[in-house]
């Protein structure tokens, strides 16, 4: 059970169970950020894009936690930006902070393949995203009126 499994884990990049709750319910640690889904959500409505940086620092914690599930024989079996919880985020990639949750799918299992492609299905769907935040920018910055002033002008200005 996810319980089970979550008692077993150790990486801090897979979410900490803080309660046991009636009815197999639990209580995780808290998110400041939410889920990835949630973060991305919220940079677009600031006009931002997780970058190409903050990806693969991301990528790498959500490899780091998939590896600690892969090395008790299972799979997680649902690896979604859903499932990615996001602790920090910030300018700085390296003070990034995000780990996997929602083991309710997890399977005893030797072949994480599944898990490999929903892992690199994901990695593309943010690097995607990425790509047209940066496209977008640079069609705004394109769009923009060049102001021109005739070299006569510029002179006199100093």
């Amino acid at each position: 059970t996810e319980m089970t499994l979550m008692s077993q884990l150790s990486s801090e990049y897979i979410v900490r169970m803080v309660a046991r709750l009636a009815h197999d319910t639990i209580a995780t640690e808290l998110a400041e950020h939410g889920s990835l889904l949630d973060l991305q959500d919220a940079l677009e409505f600031e006009g931002k894009a997780i970058s190409s940086e903050h990806i693969t620092t991301m990528v790498l914690q959500v490899q780091l936690a998939l590896n600690e599930v892969w090395n008790l024989g299972y799979v997680h079996d649902d690896v979604a930006e859903r499932n990615v919880l996001v602790f920090r985020y910030g300018e700085d990639p390296a003070h990034t902070l995000v780990k996997l949750g929602d083991l309710g799918e997890a399977r005893p299992s030797k072949n994480v393949q599944s898990d490999v492609e929903k892992l690199l299905q994901m990695n593309l769907r943010l690097r995607k995203e990425w790509e047209e935040h940066v496209h977008r920018q640079e069609q705004k910055l394109q769009a923009l009126p060049i102001l021109q002033i005739p070299p006569k002008q510029m002179s006199s200005a100093n």
